[in-house]
């Protein structure tokens, strides 16, 4: 908490700014080819839709500086799902001509690359199938398909526009260029291209090395990972087509699409691509009947998915609230448990509350207050309030979870051990004790770290 520069808090920041600083007032004139998006969702469940007077009294060239910024790697749920809408919304946009002539369809390519890089490759296509075909062509739209593209397993398409493209390349093209001639077999002229190239400061440094090595006669074995670089879609593809995963992938700054072509490599074994398809499946990049697929693959070599065997096997409502509770703590100790509250809600939600799962109530609540049906974690956190007396675990997490479910479910849980949550509720520093109580609660109840 001491930390607020750090990139978490600064994209929640710049995200939550421009959402709450949407104007109301008057329609704006007819939508434009930057302010294409996806109609409003009239799903009950869903968040409610964004004002199509969002971007009002915002003007072009300060929404084209925040869409440059928007990080590559957004792994935080709340997080991913409000820049999605702001990505998708179909809002007008100040009313005056574009920053540059050549710009128009700039704003909107630049939205639909930061979800093609993400992995939201449905949202890519709707968007894509709505825009005009002669303006498919802008410079920005071309860029969004040929990463579409890529992370839709038809490299030859995006090679094919590269091959199309005349002019200068600048280090997005340039990487399409290299990557390309890699997965064509073609190493050797990648690396030429590569030493031809003065200043490659704009380019991947993974996917450099890939080129300089795989150009070279060197062996694969003693290849110099670089560290803490970033996967970039390209590199990715590259490191698929030859069936590469850097050591700890998943723990890279990296896309949620680059994970999920590497979660899909052919030529490696599933053990080695479970990480990074628990970290592409956790930024919502890989279908969770993929992650379930290579659970069971991996079965006994690894502690989460031997977890989610067990699961699996389990028939009766006390071995699964068993089961369950040990595949989440599992998922936990991983940081991943926003993962698995996912992965297995449809069991969260039929789970009956078992007078003897005291010992299971606080990781199952943890899991449905991050689910998309909080309300079903009251009765945990009642069988819990009954336990406190004699239960001393339960008595320690009832503070934090009661917290919790007051946010989650509102004044209907007001009467859950007030005097029990006094203390706590007055432990967090100034400047605004009441504001920060629930705030540190949320985060560690949730055992979430702190931004």
């Amino acid at each position: 908490m001491k930390n607020w520069q750090n990139s978490r808090s600064r994209t929640a920041a710049l995200l939550l700014v421009l959402l709450t600083g949407a104007a109301q007032g008057a329609s704006l004139p007819p939508a434009d080819l930057d302010a294409l998006g996806l109609p409003p969702v009239t799903d009950p469940t869903a968040p409610p839709p964004l004002p199509p007077d969002l971007w009002q009294d915002t003007s072009r060239q300060t929404l084209a500086q925040f869409l440059q910024r928007l990080p590559r790697d957004i792994p935080s749920v709340p997080l991913r799902s409000l820049a999605r809408r702001l990505m998708t919304v179909e809002a007008d946009l100040p009313p005056g001509p574009p920053i540059q002539p050549s710009d128009a369809g700039a704003l909107l390519g630049a939205r639909l690359i930061a979800l093609a890089q993400w992995g939201d490759g449905p949202a890519v296509d709707a968007i894509l199938a709505r825009v005009p075909s002669r303006r498919l062509t802008q410079e920005d739209l071309i860029r969004a398909q040929v990463l579409r593209s890529f992370t839709s397993g038809q490299p030859e398409d995006a090679c094919a526009r590269q091959d199309q493209r005349q002019g200068p390349d600048d280090g997005f093209w340039l990487g399409v260029r290299i990557a390309c001639l890699l997965i064509r077999d073609q190493a050797k002229e990648a690396a030429a291209l590569l030493k031809q190239t003065r200043d490659q400061t704009a380019l991947n440094p993974l996917l450099s090395m890939l080129a300089e090595r795989l150009g070279s006669t060197k062996s694969l074995a003693d290849l110099p990972w670089p560290e803490g670089q970033p996967i970039s879609v390209p590199s990715a593809v590259v490191l698929r087509t030859y069936g590469l995963i850097p050591p700890k992938a998943e723990t890279l700054d990296g896309m949620g699409a680059g994970f999920a072509l590497l979660a899909d490599a052919p030529t490696v074994p599933a053990a080695q691509r479970l990480p990074v398809a628990e970290a592409a499946a956790l930024r919502g990049a890989l279908p969770l009947a993929v992650l379930d697929r290579l659970y069971r693959e991996v079965g006994a070599g690894q502690d989460r998915a031997a977890a989610h065997v067990a699961l699996l096997r389990a028939t009766q409502p006390p071995q699964q609230v068993v089961a369950l509770a040990d595949a989440l703590m599992s998922a936990q100790r991983a940081g991943l448990l926003p993962l698995a509250a996912k992965l297995y809600a449809p069991l969260l939600r039929a789970l009956p509350v078992l007078p003897g799962a005291v010992p299971q109530a606080s990781i199952i609540t943890r899991a449905l207050l991050l689910g998309d049906t909080p309300r079903l974690a009251a009765p945990w956190v009642s069988l819990l309030r009954r336990a406190a007396e004699k239960d001393a675990g339960a008595r320690a997490d009832l503070p934090r979870l009661a917290i919790l479910a007051r946010l989650a479910f509102g004044e209907e849980a007001a009467l859950l051990d007030t005097p029990l949550l006094q203390d706590w509720a007055e432990t967090p520093p100034a400047p605004d004790p009441a504001l920060m109580s629930l705030v540190f609660a949320a985060f560690d109840g949730l055992e979430e770290p702190l931004p």
